[in-house]
């Protein structure tokens, strides 16, 4: 039976299950003190109230997450011996589950879960408890918190090894095991050793839990933790008693027994005297037993199910063999309620053949066989349990491998998960530079993409422009003629050329020079920009040689523009040059008929310029 002074310990472990978030607020001081919760460094109700008061006094009120972790703390400070603390631990859990303010912590809500659980079970309510822990697993696994998976198992493995059912109780536990040795939980990874070592006790295998709780006994000595040593000293006395070994047993009992009145911890030392009593009875020591158990009676309650099960078991058999078979009944009667109400078949089992015995004193023979055979049925219950259970501790042995590497696999999941949570939280600090560096770098890359269009667009403008005139330079010219030329082709619409050059330019040239030629072919590009519509074009595709584009423009209307154009400049005077020469232009026009190429209607444009100079030029010819 598990040492009912584990509470106080227990009670801290959860404390630790609050694996520490990297906060958005510096508060070294405030983490340091959940540290050394979470490390197992505080671990009695007192201390640990005085630790969590101070760690309100440093924190913020708009140090939320903080907050929030000193919520889970207190739900687990409430003194697991003391009725009314125990109800009020599960009120809390209950109101803190509900309050708004922890509806965005699903971890606190899973803790939550598990600290309502821990103190049902302390009350005797063992189907909440389960409830509780199952549901709190099954959240952590979701949330792949492995603080939580680890603490849940662990809680519900030692529930299970109390209740007999030691194939799930090694699940869990084993499981826990490797996640707080992964995790380097050390102080709460011995806590669970502990009750996988009771668990191999109480599954039949003594020696193997007793070389366990040697070992804790000794890393409990050696890190300075005297009362754990003294209450897994207390464990050794029940393995001891199991392998047959009363007087050592005895002995043990008393050096944790003395060792906690000593230090005034009167629950837990009762717990050890309640032991004791049953030791003492293997050994026909029945004043003894009585004396511990007139000891521990003051301080065992009914709320503290085990030990009040086996107290009341211990003074029905003391009653007995002090010939009182009589009075033996009623601590009978109370003894079986409890067993009942924490779900406990190895005590019952014990019980039953208490009572066959106490019948058969008084002469109840009909009673006693019938209490006998519930005895022998539920002894018979429990060997087949007991067979599958030490087939499914086989397969689990086996199955650790596999359940390591998961685990680590886990682990490494939980680990990159923390890393990114620490540094989401971190950058909250510089969320504002951030958004203000983003504007400004947002803004100036709008400018940048601005400025870089339209120098890209000029660039592009430039590229199909001819420097002198500002028209289209004779590769864009040809590139939209060639599109013009398709569009109509494909479309059946009319398209027309007006192919022209400056008469007599060399003349030009030798009589004002390059610079009056440049004045001569610019005056030329910005009287014909006038005379043209929108979705015209004209560029100049060599030296004096310029050609106008014409979209949905038949022959006739195209011959109207040539014409006028021709007739423009020959009544105008460019300026700047001495006498303001009369410059005049020779035209071919040519409209799409059959031509398949565009090149075809120039060619044919082209003959008509020449025709047109041939004839006398200042003239407009049709091919």
């Amino acid at each position: 039976m598990k040492s009912y002074f584990l509470k106080s310990a227990i009670t801290v472990l959860l404390l630790a299950s609050m694996v520490p978030h990297a906060l958005a607020l510096d508060n070294p001081k405030a983490d340091q003190l959940f540290k050394q919760l979470e490390d197992g460094q505080v671990n009695n109700v007192a201390e640990v109230e005085q630790t969590l008061d101070q760690i309100a006094q440093l924190l913020a009120k708009d140090d939320l997450d903080r907050q929030a972790r000193l919520r889970r703390a207190r739900c687990w400070s409430f003194d697991a011996n003391d009725n009314a603390n125990i109800d009020a631990a599960i009120e809390y859990a209950v109101n803190q589950a509900q309050t708004a303010e922890n509806q965005a912590y699903p971890e606190a809500l899973t803790d939550f879960r598990l600290c309502h659980g821990w103190y049902s079970q302390l009350k005797g309510n063992m189907e909440q408890a389960k409830a509780d822990y199952d549901q709190a697993l099954q959240q952590a696994y979701q949330l792949e918190d492995h603080r939580l998976i680890a603490d849940a198992r662990s809680l519900r493995g030692a529930m299970y090894s109390f209740q007999g059912n030691f194939a799930m109780a090694l699940e869990d536990l084993l499981t826990a095991q490797q996640l707080y040795e992964k995790l380097k939980l050390d102080y709460w990874g011995l806590y669970n050793l502990a009750d996988l070592a009771t668990s191999f006790r109480r599954f039949g295998d003594p020696q193997s839990a007793l070389n366990y709780y040697r070992q804790l006994e000794q890393a409990y000595r050696q890190s300075g933790h005297e009362e754990q040593a003294y209450i897994i000293n207390g464990e050794m006395a029940i393995a001891l008693e199991e392998l047959g070994d009363f007087e050592g047993a005895v002995a043990k009992f008393q050096q944790s027994y003395d060792y906690l009145k000593q230090q005034g911890v009167t629950v837990e030392a009762a717990g050890v005297s309640v032991n004791m009593a049953g030791s003492l009875l293997k050994l026909s020591r029945v004043e003894d037993a009585k004396q511990a158990l007139e000891r521990a009676r003051p301080f065992v309650t009914e709320q503290m199910g085990g030990f009040y099960s086996f107290m009341q078991l211990y003074s029905a058999d003391v009653l007995l063999r002090q010939g009182q078979p009589e009075q033996a009944m009623a601590p009978l009667i109370k003894a079986e309620k409890s067993f009942r109400n924490i779900n406990n078949d190895r005590g019952l089992a014990e019980l039953y053949l208490l009572k066959s015995e106490v019948f058969a004193a008084q002469g109840l023979w009909q009673e006693s066989l019938k209490v006998l055979r519930l005895y022998i049925a539920l002894h018979h219950e429990l060997d087949n349990k007991l067979q599958s259970y030490r087939t499914t501790e086989m397969r689990t042995r086996f199955n650790a491998d596999r359940m390591a590497k998961e685990n680590q696999r886990l682990l490494e999941s939980e680990r990159l998960k923390e890393q990114e949570v620490q540094i989401l939280q971190q950058n909250r600090l510089l969320q504002l530079a951030v958004l203000v560096l983003a504007s400004i770098i947002i803004i100036i890359t709008a400018v940048m993409a601005f400025k870089q269009t339209s120098k890209s667009r000029k660039f592009q403008k430039i590229a199909h422009t001819d420097h002198l005139t500002q028209l289209a330079n004779r590769r864009y010219t040809y590139h939209k003629g060639e599109a013009m030329f398709n569009q109509a082709r494909d479309s059946g619409t009319p398209f027309s050329l007006v192919l022209f050059d400056a008469d007599n330019f060399k003349d030009i040239n030798d009589q004002f020079g390059h610079d009056g030629g440049d004045k001569v072919l610019q005056h030329l590009a910005s009287l014909s920009q006038t005379l043209i519509r929108e979705q015209d074009l004209l560029g100049r595709i060599g030296g004096e040689e310029f050609l106008l584009l014409l979209p949905e423009t038949a022959h006739e209307e195209c011959l109207k523009i040539a014409e006028r154009l021709r007739q423009t400049i020959a009544e105008s005077r460019p300026e700047g040059l001495v006498g303001e020469p009369r410059v005049t232009i020779s035209a071919g026009v040519a409209t799409l008929g059959e031509e398949l190429q565009f090149s075809e209607l120039l060619k044919q444009a082209d003959d008509a310029l020449y025709c047109a100079k041939n004839r006398g030029r200042n003239r407009v010819e049709t091919a």
